[in-house]
């Protein structure tokens, strides 16, 4: 009987092509926006690391003339990012268990020959303390020490890609890669590590401005947060609209095959049996709408 519904199902999809396509991109619209914004809500209100998020704190500091500020559209906002002198004076201070400033630098390594050619990484310059700060998780070995730090000597941590890449995966500790002209000794590898958000590099970065990592999430995310529970309102109610128009589209077939349904009663087929007729022609246009929706999903996330 089943093999039945879904023959006669798939010739009414040809009876209506235009209809049953509409219905589908319909749902698939509906699941694929509504599941989108929900993601992005959850993305930016999520506390990556919420046992350390009120004790970490991100350091700014305004250097500029106060008649020429940094930004001029925000005066009172410092630069999002300290001087390098400002943060060899601030690191002096034996405050804080843990701190270290850090930057972005794109670095070419070179692997073996047999492995590939050189190619361009984007590379984290930081201090020892990073890692603890951070709790940065390991696949082998450790971070460095601050002696290391004091010296400075030749060492790296290689992220789980970069590790894969050069050395297949194996633990590259105590071994050397090559980076730019220089050779560094790898003393760790991390496991695969990508917070959201990045709170290591907020980069929404004489006055000192210290904010903790909550509050700075708060400032910088916030606005991104109300927009999006904005539009998980309006996604809401556009879902509700579109089911509302789906459930039409879907009972106007229903009333356009009265005589079909009579036929077939008449000739013995129990409500049932046309109940189950139409639940599997729905079934196969929500299973292929729900397959639009999560590509457009998977399409739009990435």
């Amino acid at each position: 009987m089943f093999a039945y519904n879904l023959r006669m199902a798939f010739k009414s999809f040809r009876r209506n092509p235009i209809l049953s396509i509409l219905v589908i991109g319909a749902i698939g619209l509906g699941i694929g926006v509504s599941t989108t914004f929900i993601t992005t809500q959850y993305l930016l209100s999520a506390d990556p690391i919420p046992q350390k998020s009120s004790r970490l704190h991100y350091v700014m500091m305004d250097n500029w003339d106060p008649n020429r500020p940094w930004n001029d559209s925000e005066p009172n906002d410092p630069p999002n990012q300290i001087t390098y002198r400002d943060m060899v004076a601030v690191m002096k201070s034996d405050i804080p268990k843990y701190q270290g400033g850090s930057f972005r630098a794109s670095l070419f390594v070179h692997p073996d020959p047999k492995v590939g050619r050189p190619y361009k990484v984007i590379a984290r310059m930081c201090f020892s303390d990073f890692f603890p700060l951070f709790d940065v998780p390991f696949e082998y070995g450790n971070g460095w020490d601050r002696r290391a730090d004091r010296a400075p000597e030749p060492v790296a941590v290689l992220g789980y890609k970069t590790n894969q890449k050069l050395f297949g995966g194996e633990n590259s500790v105590g071994r050397s890669v090559r980076v730019e002209d220089r050779d560094f000794k790898v003393v760790g590898v991390l496991k695969t590590w990508r917070p959201l958000p990045k709170y290591y590099d907020p980069h929404n970065g004489r006055n000192v401005i210290v904010q903790t990592l909550e509050e700075l999430k708060a400032k910088t995310y916030m606005p991104d947060v109300n927009v999006a529970r904005i539009l998980g309102a309006v996604i809401i109610l556009l879902v509700f609209v579109t089911a509302l128009g789906i459930v039409g589209m879907t009972s106007f077939p229903v009333t356009e095959r009265t005589r079909q349904i009579g036929t077939r009663r008449a000739i013995g087929a129990r409500r049932l049996d046309i109940l189950r007729y139409f639940l599997t022609e729905n079934w196969i246009i929500t299973s292929l709408g729900v397959v639009l929706g999560v590509m457009l999903t998977y399409y739009w996330s990435s």
